[in-house]
């Protein structure tokens, strides 16, 4: 027979914990997010009594940063309008190979392909 691993026994204490404050406080239900790589917590929960269900996770593969910002850019600027917001300044994105600022300065512009070098950074008022 294996050996439960520590950190396992440690999570069963810690769950039995949460569901008795839970149950306390007059809930019934409760999600748990696990890696698909942790098995043996997955396990555990399964023998617990826990249903697995869909992920809720959604990651995208941002192919073109600029694209992306450009599709946004009528909702960011609904958004702007809608505040009357007379919001100024730069928002930088970056991924690991793209690199795109969006500019905010009473309207909405947006420059891609933009090298780390050609970025300054803030002055900083005291």
């Amino acid at each position: 027979m294996a050996s439960i691993p520590q950190r396992v026994q440690i999570a069963r204490s810690l769950l039995r914990l949460l569901e008795n404050h839970l149950t306390k406080k007059g809930l019934s239900n409760v999600s748990l997010w696990v890696t698909s790589k942790d098995r043996d917590i997955a396990h555990m929960l399964t023998c617990c009594g826990y249903e697995r269900s869909e992920s809720r996770v959604f990651m995208l593969n941002i192919l073109s940063l600029g694209g992306l910002l450009q599709e946004l850019k009528p909702l960011l600027e609904r958004r702007v309008a809608a505040k009357n917001s007379e919001l100024r300044g730069d928002i930088l994105f970056k991924t690991l190979s793209q690199t795109a600022i969006l500019k905010l300065d009473g309207a909405i512009s947006i420059l891609e392909d933009i090298s780390p070098s050609s970025i300054k950074k803030p002055a900083i008022k005291s």
